[in-house]
């Protein structure tokens, strides 16, 4: 028999065991000393239906150890709070409070066919009318058309923040990252992936407002940013701005980087690794191998990236205050110079992709292949 849905959480029991993928984990911290003082996380459904979650202080050693974002468990015997009033990811009328009671369990295999991505995206006409209120956050998908570099915080808000300005075809719209979100967001990365095809990015969990005359985002600690998955509103935002350019412009003043010089593997091999420090290379390889022996991916920190380890009852950051791990691609393969006449005598180097290099590659986001 089927496991309720979550839509059919109610306080009429006290017994309820669902089925749900952790799709998001967020934490919330103190002001004064960054630490975190609870862990929220949304379910999703095997119909596509959401539910916030929450983890007091006082039950994060005991749950987050066994908890990897994007991950199905099963879910038993939890209390039931009524949703929280503003900044809510999701509409549901209640949510999860887990308890020293509550039993979770990663499920076994891992279902297939069961929804990856908690969105609930909206046009840009209807997320008009949500502008500058802040009782639900938003989910907004739009083709990526110009991006800024780096900007410096303001005396409201000293974090660095970057901008985003993404369209749906018919209409622009700005999205402005803050934080981590903007320092660790690849943009020239997606800057040149873009000459060759349209970057379109869906930003879950952010506010609307108007800047500059433009419907306006601003990201929170919801928000997550997903770049081409193969869900069927990116096709059709894709369909709609089939007449424009999918290079992504620099808006503002930019700071070019060097372009990448044409090179062979087998030229590098022969410099010495000082003289190639800083420099950029664009290579034509033929790979050769798969490094099966290394993992493919990791569990990493969400501001920093950088690989969490177990202390105790929970993952840590050697750089950050944060427990809450993020799948992360690191992709090792060996290759030689395209073009190589004799494969046994030449020379080869070994290519890591990173993160969204890696899911460039691989076509997929990681939490399609982890899940």
């Amino acid at each position: 028999m089927d496991l309720p849905l979550l839509k059919d959480i109610n306080k009429q029991s006290f017994r309820w065991k669902v089925m749900a993928r952790i799709a998001r984990v967020w934490e919330l911290k103190r002001k004064d000393t960054g630490t975190t003082y609870e862990v929220d996380f949304l379910l999703l459904d095997r119909q596509g239906g959401t539910m916030e979650g929450l983890i007091p202080e006082k039950r994060m050693a005991q749950f987050m150890k066994h908890i990897t974002e994007g991950t199905i468990y099963t879910i038993e015997d939890f209390n039931l709070y009524d949703a929280k009033s503003k900044f809510r990811s999701s509409d549901h009328p209640l949510r999860v409070c887990f308890t020293f009671r509550t039993k979770l369990k990663k499920v076994e295999p891992q279902p297939v066919n069961f929804p990856i991505f908690a969105h609930n995206d909206r046009p840009f006409s209807v997320l008009e009318a949500r502008a500058d209120q802040n009782f639900i956050l938003s989910d907004v998908i739009g083709v990526i058309v110009q991006v800024t570099e780096l900007l410096p915080g303001s005396s409201a808000n000293p974090d660095e923040r970057c901008q985003i300005y993404i369209t749906d075809g018919n209409q622009r719209a700005v999205v402005t990252l803050w934080g981590t979100h903007a320092t660790t967001f690849n943009t020239a990365g997606l800057v040149e992936s873009s000459a060759t095809q349209h970057i379109v990015a869906l930003f879950v969990g952010v506010t609307v407002s108007h800047y500059s005359g433009l419907l306006a985002f601003k990201s929170t600690s919801v928000t997550k940013l997903y770049v081409n998955i193969p869900i069927p509103e990116m096709e059709t935002v894709r369909h709609n701005v089939t007449g424009i350019p999918s290079q992504i412009e620099w808006f503002g003043n930019h700071r070019a980087r060097k372009e990448p010089v044409d090179a062979r593997i087998a030229e590098i091999a022969e410099l010495e690794p000082n003289h190639i420090m800083d420099e950029r290379y664009r290579f034509s390889i033929l790979v050769t191998e798969v490094i099966l022996s290394s993992d493919w991916w990791y569990k990493s920190c969400k501001d920093c990236r950088k690989k969490v380890q177990m202390e105790g009852d929970t993952y840590k950051c050697s750089r950050c205050i944060t427990t809450v791990p993020m799948p992360r691609y690191k992709i090792s393969l060996n290759a030689i110079d395209a073009d190589a006449k004799r494969h046994e005598d030449s020379p080869f180097a070994r290519f890591i992709f990173w993160g969204q290099q890696g899911e460039i590659l691989t076509g997929k986001q990681v939490l399609i292949l982890v899940a």
